[in-house]
């Protein structure tokens, strides 16, 4: 670079950067890292979530285009048209969100033709000022109506997500969605500080830094940190067993609550058939694979257990596996025998899922069950 240009390009830059008052530093981050994260994710070689990570990162382009719009408005450097359609953005967050969480949950779904109906407001909105109709200026407000619908959508998904899970998996390693629970509920929290700092009060903090900002700041934060941390959180369900899940309901709609029997001979044949074959010891046995040895089908199979024996089919195949480890933990006389072996012994694959469920159903964790056994008086034989 010339010297001569320098002294003039350097002058004006650090000019500029004087002019940034504390209340943009957070904009000035958010715009940094959101881009950041979104060339982290569309550079992510993983296939199985690529949806998932596209719609995430143009979530949070979308973000980072928000926060350097109102960086540029407060500089003065922008054309009145993008100060005019400033609620534009609120109208992608809410179908982005919702779209990343149906991909997170639904590793079949892609991006449908459909999908592009979510993105029709927005769009519609930014062109607006053109026909004279600056729909920010009068009917901006709407947006929150939009993100409180995106919000309650993208819960209504992850509750039927976990049913789909109890219903037609044994285990619930790589199907534990709760994290995602997390980010939608903070989205919610950033929405209604923005609400109530328009509607009601100043909810700035100190130096005009907007407490909007620094919710947005931690939720991009908590993302990153997820990604960097658990970059294969769970795998989320496919075509076949939402299917089977939507069969089930319908089959649960129409049965009564008393057997015939028919359906007493099925539910006896299951029981029979677990006990004696034990399929429970293959960690990733689903409610299709165990349909299958039974020679029945998924939705009658789960319609008896749900309906007779009033449980889930994860809980039902989960009280199995504990009888067998504290079988495997009593009858067991060799000292050397540890917990793991139990664990393994019995069909579990995770230490945690193990622990949990064991505790559940018995009341104790498996150390403190052994111990207990342990601390039983031998019986006295009686001559």
């Amino acid at each position: 670079m010339h010297p001569e240009r320098t002294q003039y390009i350097y002058p004006a830059y650090c000019n500029w950067l004087m002019t940034f008052s504390a209340a943009e530093i957070i904009p000035f981050i958010v715009c940094f890292q959101g881009i950041l994260f979104a060339l982290f994710l569309m550079l992510s070689k993983r296939p199985t979530v690529k949806y998932q990570n596209r719609f995430l990162a143009l979530f949070f382009l979308s973000l980072s285009a928000q926060a350097l719009v109102m960086i540029l408005r407060n500089q003065a450097v922008l054309p009145t048209f993008w100060y005019d359609n400033f609620c534009f953005f609120g109208f992608l967050y809410g179908p982005l969100l919702y779209l990343f969480v149906k991909n997170s949950l639904e590793r079949d779904s892609g991006f449908q033709g459909q999908d592009l109906l979510h993105f029709i407001p927005a769009v519609l909105i930014f062109f607006s000022p053109l026909f004279n109709f600056p729909f920010c200026q009068g009917w901006g407000i709407l947006l929150y109506a939009s993100l409180a619908f995106y919000n309650l959508f993208s819960l209504w998904a992850l509750r039927r997500y976990h049913r789909i899970v109890l219903e037609t998996r044994s285990l619930p390693q790589g199907a534990n969605a709760s994290w995602l629970l997390w980010p939608i509920l903070l989205f919610m929290l950033v929405v209604l500080i923005d609400f109530l700092d328009i509607l009601f009060i100043n909810v700035n903090l100190t130096l005009g830094i907007s407490l909007t900002s620094v919710s947005i700041l931690a939720l991009v934060n908590y993302f990153f940190l997820k990604a960097l941390w658990a970059p294969e959180l769970f795998r989320g369900t496919d075509a076949q067993e939402r299917h089977m899940h939507a069969e089930i309901q319908k089959v649960e709609a129409e049965s009564d609550l008393e057997p015939d029997e028919r359906e007493e001979q099925d539910l006896m044949r299951i029981k029979n058939w677990i006990s004696s074959e034990e399929p429970f010891l293959e960690p990733d046995l689903s409610l299709a694979q165990l349909a299958d040895q039974l020679a029945m089908s998924p939705r009658y199979l789960s319609s008896l257990i749900n309906q007779y024996e009033q449980k889930n089919f994860m809980t039902f195949i989960n009280e199995y596996r504990i009888e067998k480890a504290k079988r495997l933990l009593t009858e067991n006389e060799d000292p050397g025998f540890t917990i793991a072996e139990a664990m393994f012994g019995s069909g579990f694959n995770s230490k945690s899922s193990f622990n949990t469920l064991f505790k559940k159903l018995v009341g104790q964790t498996p150390s403190e069950y052994r111990k207990n056994l342990k601390s039983k008086p031998e019986p006295k034989n009686v001559s």
